[in-house]
């Protein structure tokens, strides 16, 4: 009989920016949950992780490091906040 690993890791999101690396954010223990955020090229090299509290996922990524993110103010209206992301992670 062949063993199985006793965890199966769970993907929470995924996404590409303009550049190619792919942005895997995983849940932690709670199916809810949400977890680090790796970063991978295309080719499956591990770029680096942020931790849970440091960023998310961008709603959009744009062209030359450009990423889009959506927050609310304390009356919950919404703002789009573009910002440069670091060379490394485009």
């Amino acid at each position: 009989m062949s063993g199985f690993y006793p965890e199966i890791p769970v993907l929470r999101s995924l996404s590409t920016t303009w550049e190619g690396r792919i942005w895997v954010q995983r849940r932690v223990d709670e199916p809810g949950s949400t977890g680090l955020i790796d970063v991978v090229t295309a080719d499956g090299q591990y770029v680096g992780t942020f931790a849970t509290d440091a960023t998310r996922i961008p709603e959009a990524f744009g062209p030359n490091g450009l990423a889009a993110f959506i927050e609310l103010d304390g009356f919950d209206v919404a703002s789009v906040v573009v910002r440069r992301l670091p060379a490394t992670v485009r």
